[in-house]
C-alpha cells in the first residue's frame, strides 16, 4: 500500500497540531514568494517528505470543507423561528478571555460534535492567524 496506517496516524497527528496555522503564509528571508507556514514547518522544521506537508494541507482543506458542510446542514435542519438571530445555526459561542470555545447548546449528535469542534479549531486558526499578522 502507498499509506500505511502509521503514515495515516502520523499525518493526521500532523494536521491536528498544525490547524492553528492553516492559513498562514511567512515570507522567509531571502525569499520574494511567501510560503505556507504548514509546508515550512512539516518539511523544513521537522525534516519530513514535502508530500507529507502537501498531505497535511489537503486534510486541513478538507477540515475546512467539512466544518461548513455540517454548519450547512445544521442550519437548513434548525425550525424557521429560530433563524431570525444572527447567531442562529451556530452551536459554538466564544468562551473565556483565554478563547477556549463553549458549547452554548448540546451538540444532538456524533456529526454535530463534530462539526461544533471543527468549527472552534477553525475560529482558532483565524485567531491565531490574525496574532501572527500583528507581529
Amino acid at each position: 500500500p502507498l499509506v500505511t496506517p502509521s503514515d495515516e496516524r502520523r499525518l493526521v497527528l500532523y494536521t491536528s497540531l498544525l490547524l492553528p496555522w492553516a492559513n498562514g503564509q511567512a515570507t522567509l528571508l531571502g525569499k520574494k514568494k511567501p510560503t505556507s507556514l504548514v509546508r515550512y514547518a512539516v518539511s523544513e522544521s521537522l525534516k519530513q517528505r514535502v508530500k507529507d506537508a502537501e498531505n497535511v494541507m489537503l486534510l486541513h482543506e478538507a477540515a475546512d470543507r467539512f466544518a461548513k458542510l455540517l454548519n450547512n446542514r445544521q442550519r437548513d435542519s434548525l425550525p424557521a423561528s429560530s433563524s431570525s438571530s444572527p447567531d442562529a445555526g451556530s452551536t459554538m459561542g466564544v468562551g473565556s478571555a483565554s478563547g477556549s470555545p463553549t458549547s452554548s447548546s448540546a451538540p444532538s449528535s456524533p456529526l454535530a460534535e463534530a462539526a461544533a469542534s471543527l468549527s472552534a479549531a477553525s475560529t482558532m486558526s483565524r485567531r491565531a492567524e490574525a496574532g501572527l499578522a500583528l507581529r
